[in-house]
């Protein structure tokens, strides 16, 4: 079973929410966790970003992203793929 606080599982619940259950309100706070989630600011996996970009904050998503890619070691090409996409 995954966990609550997963930020994937956090993001696809926004998802459908927003996208398939006309609940634009439960979207927007299951975002919100996303971004509250500790650590986020300097760790590619916490998808922070797309949370942002979900809420429409793109210039604090590219900040984010951006930061990742900057200053974050890139071991296995994650940093890479998440900016690219």
């Amino acid at each position: 079973m995954a966990e609550a606080s997963n930020p994937e599982v956090l993001l696809l619940r926004a998802w459908l929410l927003g996208n398939y259950m006309n609940q634009p309100v439960a979207a927007n706070g299951f975002n919100e966790q996303v971004i509250e989630i500790e650590g986020g600011d300097d760790y590619v996996r916490s998808l922070r970003g797309f949370a942002l970009l979900n809420l429409g904050r793109t210039a604090e998503a590219d900040a984010w992203m951006e930061n990742i890619l900057t200053n974050m070691p890139d071991n296995d090409g994650l940093n890479n793929y998440y900016g690219a996409c």
